[in-house]
């Protein structure tokens, strides 16, 4: 497996970012940010932590090639595309997604192999 090179630029502490970096750490990591930044300083026990941005979490798909787990290939169909089109081989998803999304990726493989 390759080695991924640790960039500091990747790493965003909660206390960093907020709502409006989105784009740049997700959702999820946006949300944490926010909670940390505005309710620790209140004295609301907020665990403190970090997030990947975007941009490094790409680059780590596209070096290892691994399995993906998560909400976005549920709730994103673009980016289960470019899970396979990547070569990604397992991809866990919602339940209330999985024959609609085993359809399309079934789709994207014969299309890829042709």
């Amino acid at each position: 497996m390759a080695v991924v090179a640790h960039d500091v630029s990747s790493i965003r502490w909660f206390e960093e970012i907020g709502i409006e970096d989105i784009p740049l750490v997700g959702g999820k990591n946006a949300s944490r940010g926010e909670m940390y930044r505005e309710l620790a300083p209140r004295g609301v026990q907020v665990p403190n932590g970090f997030a990947i941005t975007a941009d490094a979490y790409r680059e780590f798909l596209r070096v290892t090639k691994i399995g993906i787990c998560g909400q976005a290939p549920s709730d994103y169909p673009e980016f289960t595309k470019f899970l396979v089109e990547q070569g990604i081989d397992s991809i866990s998803l919602n339940p209330d997604a999985v024959m609609k999304t085993t359809a399309m990726i079934l789709e994207l493989e014969q299309s890829v192999r042709r």
